[in-house]
């Protein structure tokens, strides 16, 4: 089985935040880092977009659309 990749990653907490397309950069903002918070994407715009949400109001966004696809 093929380890999923992205492309972009949303730092909402650690030592830099922002969304970053360099997986060096993004490594260096959240290693070491206690209880950071961030997520991978696979297009800039989902990632901004999530970015600009804030990290409790992404995850509750997600989580009421999952309720709704649900299994």
């Amino acid at each position: 089985m093929k380890k999923r990749r992205y492309t972009y990653y949303v730092v909402w907490q650690g030592f830099q935040t922002g969304v970053f397309a360099d997986s060096l950069d993004f490594f260096l903002a959240t290693k070491g880092y206690h209880a950071a918070k961030f997520k991978g994407f696979n297009s800039m715009i989902e990632a901004e977009k999530a970015y600009s949400m804030g990290y409790r109001v992404y995850f509750e966004h997600t989580q009421n659309l999952l309720r709704f696809v649900g299994p």
